[in-house]
């Protein structure tokens, strides 16, 4: 897979980032490893000097370096 192939993947998971939404994402389609990541309220500004902020960065941190593959580390047609 090209770089502009992985590029394109990729950018669709950067749309809509400060849009603030009450959709959720449907249960087959959330990844058990995300649990607990991403539990900082709506419109809370992120900070690295907040200790639960960075408790959290450091757990997404973790699950995406962990990744072996880049199907993996997209979430894509990866059965968990």
């Amino acid at each position: 897979m090209s770089i502009k192939e992985k590029q394109d993947q990729l950018l669709p998971l950067f749309e809509k980032l400060t849009t603030l939404t009450r959709q959720q994402l449907p249960v087959d389609q959330r990844d058990p490893r995300l649990i607990g990541v991403g539990v900082l309220p709506r419109g809370t500004l992120f900070s690295c000097f907040h200790e639960r902020h960075l408790k959290e960065a450091t757990k997404l941190f973790e699950i995406f370096f962990s990744k072996s593959n880049f199907a993996l580390f997209c979430l894509k047609d990866v059965k968990i």
